[in-house]
C-alpha cells in the first residue's frame, strides 16, 4: 500500500492521505561512477560518535551532490560529485531511504524501534539547503519513497 503526502504550504506537519496505489513512472537514475556507496565513500567512523559508517540510501541532486543517509550516525550527509565530504546535510534519528524530487526537494524516511513497542516510522522533508519544511510520524515502518515528477 502507498500513501500519498500532502505537504502543507506554510511549512507545517506532512500528512498522510488516504492510501492508493500510485501509478509508476519511468526516471532515469543518475549516478556517479562508482557502483558501490563504498567505493564512492570509503567506510569511515564518525568524527562525533566514533560509531561505524553505515550507508542506508542515497540520492543525487540537481548539482550533482550525492546525499547518503548514516544510518547508524543519525545524519544525512552531504558529498561532491567527486566524493569530497561538503558537510551533514541534516540530522534524522535512523534515516533509511531518501529521494529528491525535481526541485531538489528532500525526502527522508526513518525507522525507529521504541522499547517495548512496534516499529514506527516517519518522513522528513528537506529544502536544498537542509532546512526542515515538514515531518510525519506512521505507526508503520516507512523503509522506502519515491518521489514522482508531475506531469
Amino acid at each position: 500500500m502507498t500513501y500519498s503526502l500532502q505537504m502543507i504550504p506554510d511549512g507545517g506537519q506532512a500528512q498522510a492521505l488516504a492510501p492508493k496505489i500510485l501509478e509508476p513512472a519511468c526516471c532515469e537514475p543518475l549516478s556517479p561512477t562508482s557502483t558501490t556507496v563504498v567505493e564512492f565513500i570509503p567506510l569511515h567512523k564518525d568524527s562525533e560518535t566514533g560509531e561505524p559508517f553505515t550507508a542506508a540510501g542515497l540520492a543525487i541532486n540537481s548539482q550533482g551532490d550525492v546525499l547518503v543517509n548514516d544510518i547508524n550516525n543519525d545524519k544525512v550527509l552531504r558529498y561532491g560529485p567527486d566524493g569530497t565530504f561538503k558537510g551533514v546535510f541534516a540530522k534524522v534519528e535512523s534515516p533509511n531511504q531518501i529521494a529528491i524530487g525535481p526541485d531538489d526537494i528532500v525526502y527522508v524516511t526513518n525507522v525507529t524501534f521504541p522499547p517495548g513497542g512496534p516499529a514506527g516510522g516517519g518522513l522528513f522533508i528537506f529544502d536544498p539547503e537542509g532546512k526542515l519544511l515538514a515531518k510525519s510520524g506512521f505507526p508503520i515502518a516507512l523503509y522506502g519513497v519515491t518521489v514522482c515528477a508531475p506531469q
